[in-house]
C-alpha cells in the first residue's frame, strides 16, 4: 500500500486514513496498529515542520508474516539523523526537561528497527514491527 501526500498537516486525516487500512488488511491489533500509527504521525510531522519547501512525502507501508515495515520518502531534504539517540532524560520532572527529542525517542524505543538513509537529497526512513 503506498500513497503520496502534500507537505500540510492537513493531510493528517489522509495519513491517519492510510495507516488504518493498512491496519485493516494486515489485521493489526491495537498492539501493533498503535505504534506504528503514532510513529508515523511524528515522522510524518517533522518532515512537514522542518521542511516547508519540499515536495510530496511518499509513504509506503508493507506486511509479511513476521513483520510489518513503514517507508517515509521526503524528497529534496536536508541531512537529519532520526535515529540518533536524542538524550532524552524522561525521568527528569517536566520543567527540567529540555524541549524537543520527545517524539523521536518514543518512536526509537517502540520500534523494532529504525532505519534512516540520506542520499541525494532524499531521506529515506524505514520503520520495523515484527508480528
Amino acid at each position: 500500500m503506498q500513497q503520496t501526500f502534500g507537505r500540510d498537516f492537513a493531510e493528517l486525516t489522509r495519513v491517519f486514513n492510510l495507516m488504518d487500512a493498512f491496519s485493516a488488511q494486515q489485521e493489526l491489533g491495537p498492539s501493533l496498529s498503535f505504534p506504528l500509527t503514532m510513529a508515523v504521525e511524528e515522522l510524518f510531522t517533522n518532515m512537514v515542520k522542518y521542511n516547508a519547501e519540499g515536495g510530496a512525502i511518499e509513504i509506503e507501508c508493507t506486511g509479511g508474516p513476521e513483520r510489518v515495515q513503514i517507508r517515509l520518502l521526503d524528497r529534496d531534504s536536508a541531512p537529519f539523523d532520526v535515529t540518533e539517540d536524542r538524550q532524552v532524560d524522561t525521568s527528569a520532572s517536566l520543567h527540567e526537561r529540555t524541549p524537543g527529542g520527545l517524539g523521536l525517542h518514543l518512536v526509537q524505543k517502540m520500534m523494532d528497527e529504525f532505519h534512516y538513509d540520506h542520499k541525494d537529497r532524499v531521506t529515506d526512513i524505514r520503520i520495523v514491527k515484527y508480528r
